[in-house]
């Protein structure tokens, strides 16, 4: 629940954000969040194993993809600011709303890149109340006065066999992967 709040939150600060600077150059970052998607994807299994695994093997993979993914981004964001200084004059309401779109679209990019990478890191069964999947008890953690049933044991198996998982509102993780 809590997971998603935050989510949701950092989504619509980002589209807010986007909107205010204009369709121009959102269209401009999500199209620079697009190409640095694809390269963070592409690379950073290498470059955890290549760089980090020796140092934290734990953290290895959220790490590079997390900096695969901004380094590039926040480079290339730069340089396109200096690169190109003047929007284009569009009217206000298609500015903003275009804005707005492109907007949205980077910041489901980008909210699901940084879940996706949160999501690799070894926490226990939930962060913030959230948790992918249903997991089952150890043997030892359940006792005669426990809930957990044989009827719920084979309803959360069958849930987890066909894929159901609880996922995070608007599934940013999944629109980014």
């Amino acid at each position: 629940m809590w997971v998603s709040l935050f989510c949701l939150a950092l989504i619509a600060g980002i589209a807010f954000f986007q909107s205010i600077h204009g369709l121009m150059s959102s269209l401009i970052f999500c199209v620079l969040t697009i190409l640095c998607l694809v390269l963070a994807f592409a690379v950073y299994e290498q470059v955890a194993f290549d760089l980090l695994y020796a140092w934290k093997p734990d953290l290895a993979l959220p790490i590079s993809l997390a900096g695969c993914f901004s380094v590039p981004l926040i480079l290339m964001r730069v340089g396109m600011d200096k690169l190109i200084q003047r929007a284009a004059l569009l009217p206000a309401m298609v500015d903003r709303v275009g804005g707005m779109v492109f907007g949205v679209i980077t910041a489901l990019l980008i909210v699901g890149v940084l879940i996706t990478a949160i999501q690799m890191l070894p926490f226990g069964g939930s962060v913030l109340g959230f948790a992918r999947f249903v997991q089952r008890p150890d043997s030892e953690d359940i006792d005669a006065t426990d809930s957990w049933s044989q009827e719920d044991e084979e309803e959360k198996a069958t849930r987890m066999q066909e894929g159901h998982d609880q996922g995070i509102l608007l599934s940013p993780d999944r629109f980014a992967v």
